[in-house]
């Protein structure tokens, strides 16, 4: 909070309403976008998986937010760190990115930097190659949400990334048979709709707001 609030302090005015107004419905845009982007993303990992399949690295974990007493609070209490944290991370891509002189040395930061998404268990020049081509492909996904939709309303970022932070929890809410267990899935879908409401709700107004 401390790396966003020093050197991006509009990340805060965004969320005000009266900057709501006029970024929500562009915010709501970019997450239609993002889901989009990481749809295509999804196929094209899985088409390369497909395809080279011998050397495909498959991460198993466990549901570990089933056993919650509350999963759902757990959920959003998760979210609210994993937004945090993620926004820190693209804050520090970008002040790197503006120090850097020319257009090679961020091309080559760039290739470098996805390095981070490799999975640790990898332990051949295939796996190698193949999960550094997907990391390659995600990350090319992000520049282009970032620099073709998202720009620089922070509005939009808070919102793709707080919708990103749940798409975890709900698949994993989701894809248990226990009905209480879908019920806290659907606590956490209307905990997302109350937010996108949140996001437009003073352009719907069409009137000042109080910040």
């Amino acid at each position: 909070m401390a790396l966003l609030t020093s050197f991006f302090p509009e990340c805060v005015t965004a969320l005000r309403a009266v900057n709501r107004r006029v970024l929500g419905a562009d915010a709501v845009v970019a997450l239609l976008a993002a889901i989009g982007i990481g749809l295509l993303l999804h196929q094209i990992q899985g088409l390369l998986r497909d395809r080279f399949h011998a050397h495909a690295v498959f991460a198993i974990s466990s549901p570990d937010l089933i056993v919650s007493a509350g999963p759902a609070l757990a959920a959003m209490a998760d979210a609210v760190r994993s937004t945090i944290l993620l926004a820190a991370v693209i804050g520090t891509i970008v002040l790197i990115m503006r120090k850097l002189p020319e257009e090679w040395m961020k091309l080559a930061a760039g290739l470098l930097g996805v390095c981070t998404l490799l999975p640790l268990n990898i332990r051949t020049p295939g796996e190698l190659a193949l999960q550094y081509g997907i990391a390659v492909v995600a990350g090319a996904g992000a520049v282009a949400f970032c620099l073709w939709f998202a720009r620089g309303n922070y509005l939009a970022y808070a919102l793709v990334l707080w919708a990103f932070s749940l798409r975890g929890p709900l698949g994993e809410l989701f894809g248990n048979s226990i009905p209480r267990l879908q019920a806290q899935g659907w606590i956490l879908v209307a905990v997302l709709a109350a937010s996108l409401v949140w996001t437009v709700w003073p352009a719907v107004m069409r009137r000042p707001m109080g910040e």
